[in-house]
């Protein structure tokens, strides 16, 4: 014998009754939230200004100025190439080789890694520099080729010092830690 569908205490097309009516009921209660919700709520907006990262050459052409809006560490490759000193402009297909042709020192502040930039091991704040040259000296130990003069070229690469993982993430290749001071950790 089969037993007739049951709702609470209700029985056959009353109880199916009841149970439709209930979830017509939810379901209006519902509707109604959230209509009420989208209809009564201020629309917020989410106004992202990214900070601005600016660097350059300082006035005397030796160290880095940050012009940006936030604390900033600074890396810096440095290319060396014999320039033709009679055509503007003119670099010639052969290099100079450092240890042969010259030699240079950076001051102690700047770090050569093993992925080859020279690393500025302290964060610089905006509107601060360096402090210190990146280059203390150039020294040619042969005489370059006929109209030429050695040419240095810094190429200048700068990430925001905050969040650490920023900095070690990005450069991986050349930084391994932050330390607690905020110096750089180089591989």
């Amino acid at each position: 014998m089969s037993q007739p569908f049951t709702f609470l205490k209700w029985h056959g097309k009353k109880a199916i009754a009841m149970l439709v009516l209930t979830v017509v009921l939810a379901l209006a209660i519902v509707d109604t939230a959230i209509a009420f919700l989208i209809v009564y709520t201020d629309t917020l907006t989410n106004v992202f200004s990214p900070a601005t990262l600016s660097i350059a050459v300082s006035e005397d052409g030796r160290g880095v100025v940050n012009d940006g809006e936030v604390t900033v560490y600074v890396r810096a490759a440095v290319v060396f190439t014999w320039e033709n000193t009679a055509e503007e402009n003119t670099i010639l297909a052969t290099s100079p080789v450092e240890g042969t042709d010259f030699t240079y020192a950076c001051n102690a502040r700047w770090v050569k890694a093993a992925d080859g930039f020279w690393y500025c091991t302290t964060p610089i704040a905006p509107d601060a520099d360096t402090a210190v040259a990146m280059l203390e000296s150039v020294t040619s130990l042969t005489d370059a080729p006929t109209g030429c003069a050695l040419s240095v070229e810094l190429l200048l690469d700068a990430i925001q010092s905050a969040p650490a993982d920023a900095v070690t993430e990005s450069w991986a290749s050349g930084v391994s830690a932050v330390a607690d001071d905020g110096t750089l950790i180089l591989r």
